[in-house]
């Protein structure tokens, strides 16, 4: 072949792999590459500093892999029960058949059925990431932060503890059994939004934005920024911080509901007591545990609560909504149950609402990479 008939094949062959990056399906789902690699990178980062900080521990991704199976399941059945719902209501024909057409035809676009597999798969391993650092956290930095949350929880709230305005606000053990069981609920809420933002229809703009912020909200807020401000939360404060009863009137009380909802039949009584205790037991014995791990600030249930109030606030109104109030929910009960310093809530809800704006950026950034047509391919450059 000649010299100038092997740039010219060159030209071409690079010519059509720029036109393939630009206007082929990786420019489709640009959005959803960078955060991909995003979180990829992230978790090598955690990665990193756990090998770094805590040479002995175990890194796993694949803690979850039966949770996982089952929630995927779960959130399926749950988004063809509520299709049918919604199609029955509507009085639409076929009612049973038509959300399964509407899976088969999305399977159609292979590279789209590709990205959100690999999507579900690398976000499912932050899961992993953040709980094979979260044990490892009060070794790294043992707990420190809590007698100054005590002090600023009380100035903040003009001098009461946050934990006796919500006690005096809402007495009783239906409360405490209702908020405890919102605490379990919230579970089922994170699980369907991270489904939501992987396998839904909704704008990929929206969903590359609140799967990137997912990511950065388990493992920055989760980790890095609970390793800086170590603490252990109200139900553990005599435990790590010599016993001086400070939050016993607390515990007695929702003890108290826990035996009473018991005697009344209850299978679990107040869930959030034993959960407590077998968390306290799982870190005295160094065993593995769902969610294994002590760490306060910030509350992860705060986090992700407000990170799916905000996401839902710029696409479905009715059901932002809804999710705005589940955070408040999620705030008072993790401090009327014990769990959390009022100051751990309102710092997730600042440092998610700042995870979610960068997110934005960042998914923005990775959509206009793709969208700049490259030069022409001049032969003889």
């Amino acid at each position: 072949m000649s010299e100038d008939a092997s740039r010219l094949s060159y030209g071409r062959r690079n010519g059509d792999l720029a036109e393939f990056w630009v206007s082929g399906w990786p420019a489709r789902h640009a959005e959803f590459i960078g955060v991909i690699l995003s979180s990829l990178l992230l978790i090598y980062v955690i990665s990193l500093l756990q090998r770094e900080l805590s040479p002995e521990s175990t890194f796993s991704l694949t803690r979850y892999k039966a949770t996982v199976l089952i929630c995927v399941v779960l959130a399926g059945l749950g988004h063809y029960l509520l299709s049918v719902v919604s199609n029955v209501v509507r009085l639409r024909p076929s009612p049973l058949s038509s959300p399964l057409s509407g899976y088969w035809a999305r399977l159609s676009d292979t590279s789209d059925v590709i990205v959100r597999l690999v999507l579900f798969v690398v976000t499912t391993w932050v899961y992993s990431a953040y709980s094979s650092f979260k044990p490892e956290l009060s070794t790294i930095q043992p707990f420190y932060l809590d007698p100054i949350l005590i002090e600023w929880d009380r100035a903040l709230h003009f001098g009461h503890d946050p934990w006796r305005l919500v006690h005096a606000l809402m007495p009783g053990k239906a409360w405490a059994s209702f908020l405890s069981q919102c605490y379990w609920i919230w579970f089922f809420v994170v699980w369907g939004f991270h489904c939501a933002f992987c396998f839904s229809s909704l704008a990929p703009r929206w969903r590359a934005q609140a799967a990137l912020a997912f990511v950065l909200c388990w493992l920055v807020n989760g980790n890095i920024v609970a390793l800086l401000l170590s603490s252990a939360g109200p139900c553990y404060y005599d435990f790590f911080f010599g016993g001086n009863g400070y939050y016993a009137e607390l515990f007695q009380s929702l003890q108290s509901h826990h035996q009473i909802l018991l005697s009344e039949g209850s299978h679990s009584g107040l869930l959030s007591i034993v959960l407590q205790e077998k968390l306290l037991t799982g870190y005295i014995e160094n065993s593995e545990l769902l969610g294994p791990g002590i760490s306060a600030m910030p509350s992860m249930h705060v986090s992700m609560a407000a990170l799916v109030a905000i996401s839902l606030s710029a696409i479905k109104r009715t059901w932002a909504l809804l999710a705005w109030l589940f955070l408040v929910v999620i705030q008072i009960g993790s401090v009327y149950l014990g769990w959390h310093y009022a100051l751990d809530g309102y710092l997730s809800i600042m440092t998610t609402s700042l995870l979610w704006w960068v997110s934005g950026c960042l998914v923005r950034r990775f959509s206009r990479g793709f969208s700049v047509r490259p030069k022409s391919h001049r032969l003889g450059l």
